[in-house]
C-alpha cells in the first residue's frame, strides 16, 4: 500500500480543515490524525467521512446539515497541542463552508480510500457521480434483510449475535454503504479465524460451516457495497459508467 500518498493526501485533507474561519472555536487547529489506524479502519473512517459529506451535500437543514460530519471529526481528530478534541468540540462554520469545499474535502478522502479499498488497483483520484442517480430502496432493503436473516440463523447466534446488532446499528446511523464495508471487515477477521482453527466450535457447527455461512453473507455485502458505493469499481478501476445500476440512496430501511 502506498503509505506515502495516503500520508500526502491526509496532509491536504488537514489544510482543507485548518483552512481561515473554517473551524470553531477560531483559532484552533485540527488534525486528524490516522498513523495508528490499520489499513483496513482507514478503508472503513475513509468511507464514513464520505458517506457523512454526502449527507451534508443533500441536507439543505442550516442546523442538521453539519451534525455527522462534525461527530466524525470529533471521534477521529486531535488538536495540535495533542489535546483531544473531547474537551474541546470542534465545530464547523456553517457560515463558511460551500459545497465546492465540501466536494473537495470529498475528492481527497477518495484519494485515501482508493489507496486502502481491497477492491480497488491504486488511483490517486475518485470520481463521483452525479446526484439524484438512485433507484428505487426497495431491492437495497431486500438485500440488508437477507443479510440480516443469514445473521440471526439459531445456529450462528454464539458467534453472529453481536454483529447482527452492531449491522443495524451501523446502518440506522450510517448508511448501508459504510455499515456493509464495516460488516465486511469483521467477518473477515472472524472467517480468518476459523480458517486457521482458532475456534473451539461445538458440533454440530464446524469450522468449514461457518466459512461457508460467512462466505454466503460476504456475497450479499459485496453486492450491497457496489450498489450504495457513489462510485463504481470494475476489474479494479473506477469509473462513473451508469449502464450498470447503481444507487446513492443510503435510507436503506433498519
Amino acid at each position: 500500500m502506498h503509505r506515502h500518498n495516503i500520508q500526502r493526501h491526509t496532509e491536504t485533507v488537514n489544510r482543507l480543515l485548518n483552512q481561515s474561519e473554517i473551524l470553531l472555536p477560531v483559532g484552533h487547529q485540527f488534525r486528524w490524525a490516522n498513523e495508528q489506524d490499520s489499513l483496513e479502519e482507514l478503508w472503513l473512517i475513509c468511507s464514513s467521512f464520505i458517506a457523512d459529506i454526502n449527507a451534508a451535500l443533500i441536507n439543505t437543514d442550516p442546523i442538521k446539515r453539519f451534525t455527522r460530519l462534525e461527530s466524525q471529526m470529533n471521534y477521529g481528530g486531535i488538536l495540535v497541542d495533542g489535546q483531544p478534541t473531547l474537551s474541546i468540540s470542534i465545530r464547523l462554520n456553517h457560515h463558511a463552508i460551500t459545497d465546492e469545499w465540501l466536494i473537495r474535502l470529498r475528492d481527497i478522502l477518495g484519494a485515501i480510500y482508493v489507496q486502502v479499498c481491497p477492491f480497488c488497483s491504486h488511483h490517486d483520484a475518485l470520481l463521483f457521480h452525479p446526484e439524484g442517480n438512485a433507484l428505487s430502496s426497495f431491492s437495497l432493503t431486500l438485500i440488508a434483510n437477507q443479510i440480516k436473516m443469514l445473521l440471526q440463523l439459531p445456529e450462528l447466534t454464539p458467534w453472529f449475535k453481536a454483529y447482527a446488532y452492531r449491522y443495524s446499528s451501523m446502518i440506522a446511523e450510517h448508511g448501508a454503504w459504510v455499515a456493509s464495508i464495516s460488516l465486511l471487515i469483521s467477518l473477515e477477521k472472524l472467517r480468518c479465524n476459523a480458517a486457521h482453527n482458532r475456534h473451539d466450535i461445538a458440533a454440530p457447527l464446524t469450522n468449514n460451516l461457518l466459512i461457508t455461512h460467512i462466505d454466503s453473507i460476504q456475497v450479499l455485502l459485496k453486492r450491497l457495497d457496489m450498489l450504495t458505493s457513489p462510485f463504481l469499481v470494475i476489474d479494479g478501476r473506477i469509473t462513473t459508467n451508469f449502464e450498470s445500476q447503481l444507487n446513492q440512496d443510503y435510507s436503506v430501511q433498519s
